[in-house]
């Protein structure tokens, strides 16, 4: 988890992924950065009802999250981020 979708706060999880590698996001500017800090960028364009481009899509990602959080929401009441 990372605490807010600030740049500064995407940036310490740059050091779990390899300088060089493919990173596909949606259009939020905080990404921008990606090819200058040595990745290869591609987004889908979701204000624009886009949701694959190429080989670029978060569908794997969302569809991971959906079942983690309905795993959740069928076992707990809620879930707390430690500090």
């Amino acid at each position: 988890m990372v605490p807010s979708m600030k740049r500064k706060d995407l940036r310490p999880t740059e050091k779990h992924v390899t300088k060089g590698s493919t990173i596909s996001t949606d259009e939020l500017v905080s990404y921008a950065v990606l090819p200058q800090k040595g990745y290869r960028h591609g987004k889908v364009r979701h204000s624009r009802d886009k949701w694959v481009s190429g080989i670029h899509h978060g569908n794997g990602v969302e569809g991971s999250w959906k079942h983690l959080k309905g795993g959740i929401r069928s076992t707990h009441i809620m879930c707390r981020r430690s500090t």
